[in-house]
């Protein structure tokens, strides 16, 4: 009986211990995953506290609009490129951004189909934009953040003002062109002296 006593009392231990082992794996393993997950929850406040300097501090306007319908909300370089307040702009529909609905809208409703085609890929492009207040020469870049933001389509555009620099490139192309145009109105002017001089030349010859 003793001997069997002792077998049983043997294969308890062992049964403990594999138990014992089998926790504390479970116990690293989970301890692990609170790392991990501590670890990634460490990264997006990180990184969504850098989104929200750049959004503050960012010289270029941005706004973050549903289905490019209705605005989400803007950050302060935007609002002042519109001339009102990020408050005021606020969940206002898009349309009475510009000076011109009826124009803008049914381009911006292509602009989103296909930005749907594009996950991760934004859109850039340069063109005059009319705002309410006033018309400025825009980058505007466009990228679809989400596909389903409580059902809508999150999409983030941002506007970099060109119109200094398209004024300082206006300039240089008109200097460059009327340098150009004397430099043929003096190569004209030589060449008809040129000529003038060479005529009564020819008769003395």
């Amino acid at each position: 009986l003793r001997p069997f006593f002792l077998i049983l009392v043997v294969l308890a231990l062992i049964g403990i211990g594999f138990l014992v082992g089998l926790w504390m794996r479970q116990i690293q393993k989970l301890g692990t995953l609170q790392s991990a997950v501590a670890k990634e929850s460490k990264g997006k406040i990180l990184a969504e506290k850098q989104f929200k300097n750049v959004w503050r501090a960012s010289q270029d306007g941005m706004i973050m609009s549903l289905g490019g319908k209705v605005i989400l909300t803007v950050n302060p370089a935007f609002a002042r490129l519109i001339g009102s307040s990020v408050l005021e702009l606020e969940n206002q529909p898009v349309a009475s951004l510009f000076a011109d609905p009826e124009t803008n809208m049914p381009y911006i409703s292509e602009l989103v189909k296909n930005l749907k085609n594009l996950p991760g890929r934004g859109v850039t492009l340069e063109t005059p934009v009319a705002w309410k207040n006033c018309t400025l020469d825009m980058e505007m870049y466009t990228v679809l953040l989400e596909e389903d933001f409580n059902g809508e389509l999150l999409i983030l555009s941002v506007f970099k003002d060109l119109t200094a620099q398209k004024a300082v490139e206006n300039r240089l192309k008109e200097a460059k062109e009327k340098a150009e145009q004397a430099n043929r109105f003096k190569s004209s002017l030589l060449s008809n002296l040129s000529h003038e001089i060479r005529t009564p030349l020819n008769g003395i010859i």
